[in-house]
This record gives C-alpha cells, structure tokens and sequence, in this order.
C-alpha cells in the first residue's frame, strides 16, 4: 500500500479530511507518521486518536532553517515515502529540503497560480477583490519548490466571488472547494493512470456514464426530465445543479458513508467505478405522492402494508409519518416496493450488508433533515443508490439529495398548508407531473408537449433550491468539455 507522510501546524482539519479519506477507502494509502512543527498543534491529537504516530520537531531548537531541514531530511530518508502532503504546514523549506523531497512532497494553497502566494492568500484576493481587480479566486495544489507556492501545479479550482461576500464567506467557499482539490490531487500523485480511452457505458434516465479506464467512471448530468419512467422534456441548467448538489452533499456526509465521487466540474462527475446493487433504497418522512410506487399512492387504494411496514388507519396525504421508513424498490425498467425480508430472501444482499445499508440510509436522511431545516427546507422523501467498488467495499453512488433524488418542501408554511389539506409548497418536479397527469394518462398516453414558461419555471426551482441549500450561486463560466475533464484529471 502506498505510504503518505503529512505536515501539519494548526488545528489539523485538513489532514482529518485525510485521514477520513484513509479509513473510509476512498485513498488506498496508509499514513505513516504525522509530523507537526509546534507543541500545541491540534493535528497531534486528531493523529493520536486515529492511532497514526506523530512527532514534533519544533524549529526553536535549531539555529537556522536549514539545520531544521536537514534533520527532516533525515528522518524522512529512513521511511521512503510515497508522497509527502503539506496539509496546514506553517515552515519555508530551503533547498536542503526541497532539492531532496522536492518532487514528492506537495502542497495545498488558497490561491491561483501565480497569484497571492503566502500565507494569506484568501485575504490579499479578497483586498484584490474589493479593489476591483477579480472576480474570482481559487485554490492550488503544487509540488514545492524554495520559491514560495511557485513549484510545479498539480491541480487547481476557480472559485467566484460574490458581490455580497464577506472574507468569511469567501474563506467558507474556497476551503468547501479546496480539500476535495487536495485529495483528487493525491490520487493523482500516488495512482499515475494509463492514458484514458472513454467510452460510453449506457444512457439513463437524467445521466451518461463513460467508462475511462483505471477503475473510474464519469457521470454527465443531463438536462433531461424524467417521471413515469419516461422522458418528458429539457430543463435548462438541471445537470449542472445536479452535479453540484450532489458533490455538496457528498462532502458532507463521508462521516456517515463513503462514496464513489473523486472530483466534479459544471456537468461532471469524476467517480470510482462501482458495481451497482440493484435496489433504489427509498426513505420517506412523510406519506405524499402520486407515481405507482409512491406510498400514498398505495395507501390511498386501501393497502395498509408497504415493503413489509404496516401503516395505521386514518393517515391523510402529506402527513408527516411518526417515524422515517425505508422502503426499496428494485432497480429495474419498472422499479417494484420490496420488503427487507424479500431482500434477503432472494439474495440480492446478506443480512448484514442490508443492515448496514439500511442503517446508512436512514442516518443519511436524518442528516439531511437536519441541513434541510436550517437551509429552511423539509426533505420529504429520497432514494439512495449503493453499489461495491473493486475491493467489495460498499460505498454510496448516483447522486444524493438533489432535486430529482428527493422531494422538498418549504418548512415556513407547511404547518398552515396542511391543516388547510392545501398542497406543500414544493421544490421538486411535481409542478409538471401534475401538469402532465392532468392532461392525459402518463404511463400509457403520449405525452403533451410542456409549454416554455412551465420549462423555465422548473429551471428556476433548480436553481433556487441550490442557492438555498449551499448560500452559493450557480457559478457562471463556459461549461468544460467531456475529454477536456477527463484529460484535467489525468494528467
């Protein structure tokens, strides 16, 4: 296994991020030994308590920086690192180290090439900023050389800037972006990979799926609507949404489950390659729908047992249920409610794999209840996708609580809505289902073509619910080609 050796100064958040990395899979490489500069670093006590080893070596006790550096040099000689990651590092390196571990160790910093070297890069951008010279920042990850943040990039991230940021937010923004920037950097230092070939997998329902080599898949969100298992129509900017939603909420949520996402772009997903389970695992928190495996839908025509769950009499439409409830369907042209028995029995999962996802996914929509409501948002009800990557592990895929993935609604007036037995205020799709179902029978009719202010009403749905979520604006730059992506990543 690949060998990393981490640097660290300060409160050690970054080389946590690492060290998730590490336990989860997502990084096949152990780390050997975290070494920190001062006494009192928070890093020494995140690496302690993951039982990795850290050593201090504080430069007060040598004369110059270069005696400092020699005795790194040193220690490091007798480990042979794989890579050397500066996560936090606080310490210049002369050329005693660099011209020795130069081309191994790399760095993480909060500015763009050739721009805002040192240590306060996010602040002298934000002075630039209010000077009117940028509009945006961004973040780098660059090999080291003596000449502060000059050495070669390995890596890098635009991040806007807002007319209506604060150095806070901005601070906020750019460390969201740059620790998925670090770790995507990593892997391209530890795994050098074969010129990529892409070839096209299969077409979905929202989404293509190019296969590329060395164990990775990139997904590329659509703009394509889709409901009643069919397409019904374009909705400008949904892929783009999309794919940033569920790069949100996949770095936040590696502390429940890992997942498959390596890196994004606009429209683009950069994933490990999973062979998917064939469930959709839907958790609900309220009974509401319309689809044939909505449960509403089922309770309506007087079922009272669901995926295996029995439901009480009396339940009225978008009631929130005492409990949330996993209920899987199976992952097919026609999805099917299925119960956690039947899982079992028919041996699409072991009792302890099901349980561990099961288990996941209702943490995963607590979780997201708990974002959801600050953001001034109910999450209704979502599904989640798992699959095994090469070594068997589970790991979350597809997308996770986007708009297409989930159902939302406004948390301010659905108390009021539904004591009238008014419809919630919403933020998904519905408005066209609705639209559609009250034109024709959409499972066995062809469907009316949807007017243009219905499209762009959707589209602005999309994108409020983003905004909402992440207190960011979808960033506005010219979207990056397939192979141009593909090619940034790889090289």
């Amino acid at each position: 296994m690949k060998s990393l050796v981490v640097f660290a100064s300060g409160s050690g958040t970054t080389l946590q991020y690492i060290i998730d990395a590490v336990e989860s899979g997502v990084l096949r490489a152990s780390i050997s030994v975290v070494i920190v500069n001062k006494d009192n670093a928070g890093a020494i006590k995140r690496a302690i308590s993951h039982g990795i080893p850290c050593l201090t070596f504080l430069r007060s006790n040598y004369n110059t920086r270069k005696k400092f550096d020699a005795t790194v040099v040193k220690f490091l000689d007798n480990l042979s690192p794989d890579l050397i990651v500066l996560a936090g590092w606080m310490h210049i390196f002369t050329k005693v180290y660099t011209d020795v571990y130069g081309n191994t160790t790399i760095n993480l910093h909060p500015a763009l090439p050739g721009q805002f070297p040192g240590a306060d890069g996010i602040g002298d951008a934000w002075k630039a900023f209010q000077a009117g010279k940028i509009d945006h920042t961004g973040a780098m990850v660059h090999y080291i050389v003596e000449e502060v943040d000059a050495g070669k990039v390995i890596d890098t991230v635009k991040v806007p800037i807002h007319t209506d940021d604060t150095l806070d937010s901005l601070k906020q923004r750019i460390q969201f972006h740059e620790k998925p920037l670090l770790l995507s950097a990593i892997q391209k230092c530890l795994f050098p990979m074969t010129p990529p070939v892409i070839s096209k997998t299969y077409v979905g329902k929202v989404r293509n799926m190019h296969n590329i080599g060395n164990d990775l898949m990139v997904a590329e969100h659509s703009d394509r609507l889709s409901s009643f298992d069919r397409h019904i129509c374009m909705i400008p900017c949904k892929g783009k949404v999309l794919t940033l939603t569920s790069a949100w909420w996949f770095n936040q949520t590696h502390h429940i489950v890992p997942n498959h996402l390596l890196h994004y772009q606009d429209n683009l997903m950069m994933l490990k390659r999973c062979d998917v389970i064939p469930l959709e695992v839907v958790v609900r928190g309220f009974i509401t729908g319309s689809t044939k495996t909505a449960l509403w839908t089922h309770y309506n025509a007087g079922k009272r047992t669901y995926c295996g769950i029995q439901f009480p009499e009396g339940l009225v439409k978008n009631q929130r249920l005492p409990e949330p409830v996993v209920t899987p369907t199976t992952k097919s042209d026609v999805d099917v409610p299925i119960s956690s028995s039947e899982i079992v029995s028919q041996g699409i999962l072991s009792a302890d794999d099901w349980k561990y996802i099961y288990d996941a996914a209702l943490n995963l929509f607590r979780y997201g209840t708990e974002i959801a409501a600050k953001c001034g948002l109910i999450l209704v009800d979502t599904k989640y996708e798992f699959g095994r990557d090469s070594s068997g592990r589970i790991l979350l895929i597809d997308e996770i609580h986007t708009c297409d993935s989930s159902r939302y609604w406004k948390l301010d007036t659905y108390e009021e809505r539904f004591s009238n037995r008014e419809a919630p205020d919403r933020f998904d799709k519905d408005v066209i289902r609705q639209w559609v179902r009250a034109r024709c029978d959409p499972y066995n009719e062809p469907l009316p073509e949807i007017p243009p202010e219905l499209i762009e009403q959707v589209s602005g749905v999309y994108q409020q619910f983003y905004e909402m979520l992440t207190g960011e604006s979808i960033p506005e730059r010219p979207d990056i080609t397939l192979q141009n992506f593909v090619n940034d990543y790889v090289e």
